[in-house]
Parts: C-alpha cells; structure tokens; sequence
C-alpha cells in the first residue's frame, strides 16, 4: 500500500513535469506572438 502510494505521487510528479515543459514554451510563444501582434498593429 504504501509502495503503491509513493509510486502514483511520482508518476503525478512526471505527468505535471512533462505538462510544465509542455506548457512553459507555448506560454512564450503565445507573449512573442503577441507582442509582434501589437507590434504590427501600431505600426499600420
């Protein structure tokens, strides 16, 4: 039982890292296309 426990609490910990490093490029790239967004729109 509390193998088991141990087991799932690191396999959460491996599906919210992998979700972190998914998730941290996308957020940047959102902001940069944003910014270049308002960057275009300022300009025309």
């Amino acid at each position: 039982m509390h193998i088991s426990s141990q087991l799932s609490r690191k396999k959460r910990g491996m599906t919210f890292r992998c979700i972190f490093y998914l998730f941290t490029p996308l957020l940047y790239f959102s902001q940069a296309m944003q910014r270049l967004f308002l960057c275009c729109y300022i300009k025309y």
